[in-house]
């Protein structure tokens, strides 16, 4: 799949430039006309398109072609993965250096757009390395593991600086079932808490449906 997006702009690029041939354009002459000067950019443009995507540079399409066969040779996807966004860091602060020595020897705004570049990458390279290593971690965790079930009951009819003292502060939980002498009301977390000034913490329990 990695290889379909270079493998188009370089078969629309040929099909370009083939046809601008067709029409009259002989290279390296300039083009005599303006459709056929905008099929001879068309055709430089997307053949270099595809061969910028081709650098092995993640999560550039080479760089995903890199992975894959990196995950085959080795079978564990997460590591492919882990390789390749290495190396996709590695290319992406080449770029920026290289793009900050052409700004400084007078190439102007082109060295800063390669080094604008090199940037994008590094900050791609570095999101998908981190989204493998959270669900690395995460691999096998469900949701039901995250639930405090140990919820401590709290009387409805206390205000919240009663609450604060005799149960937030004592125990430390985070979850607390409100009670109203008939049922659970609502729970209630320090999250509500803390947005409620100290003056006003005399009313009653406020509770979470």
């Amino acid at each position: 799949m990695g290889l379909a997006g270079p493998v188009m702009s370089a078969l629309i690029g040929v099909i370009c430039l083939t046809l601008a041939w067709a029409l009259g354009w002989l290279p390296p002459e300039m083009p005599r006309t303006p459709l056929l000067a905008l099929l001879m950019w068309l055709g430089y443009i997307n053949i270099s398109l595809a061969i910028f995507n081709l650098i092995p540079g993640f999560p550039l399409d080479g760089g995903r072609v890199m992975r894959a066969v990196i995950w085959w040779l080795t079978g564990d996807g997460v590591r492919a993965t882990r390789i390749a966004a290495r190396i996709g860091q590695v290319v992406a602060f080449a770029f920026i250096i290289i793009g900050i020595v052409r700004f400084f020897m007078g190439a102007g705004f082109g060295g800063l757009w390669i080094a604008f570049i090199g940037w994008f990458l590094l900050e791609a390279a570095g999101a998908s390395r981190a989204q493998v290593e959270a669900n690395e971690r995460l691999r096998g965790v469900h949701a039901g593991d995250l639930i405090e079930r140990e919820c401590i009951l709290v009387d409805g009819h206390d205000n919240l600086q009663t609450f604060v003292d005799d149960y937030l502060l004592r125990t430390g939980n985070q979850c607390f079932l409100v009670h109203n002498g008939h049922g659970i009301e609502g729970i209630i977390t320090p999250y509500e808490v803390v947005g409620i000034d100290r003056e006003l913490r005399q009313r009653r329990v406020e509770v979470q449906r």
